[in-house]
């Protein structure tokens, strides 16, 4: 993973945020615990570029979205990941 490789817009940055550096890191934590869940049939958006599962939430979880906190989807499949 390169961070900012799928956004077009961080070259022109002359330094990277702290938000954007958190919401890289959480959402790569989430890929870490299997975010979103294999077993999830709905809410789903698949990367283009390699087909890796993204949630179709407004969640961190989305590669679009600048939402610094995981939907309640998410955070249900984070605990199940976890028992």
């Amino acid at each position: 993973f390169v961070m900012g490789v799928g956004d077009n817009s961080l070259s022109s940055r002359s330094r990277i945020s702290k938000s954007f550096i958190y919401n890289m890191t959480m959402h790569e934590l989430g890929h870490v615990f299997s975010l979103p869940s294999d077993k999830r049939k709905k809410r789903i958006k698949l990367c283009s570029i390699n087909q890796a599962r993204h949630c179709a939430n407004d969640c961190v979880m989305h590669p679009d979205c600048p939402k610094l906190k995981f939907c309640s989807i998410c955070l249900r499949e984070l605990r199940a990941y976890f028992e």
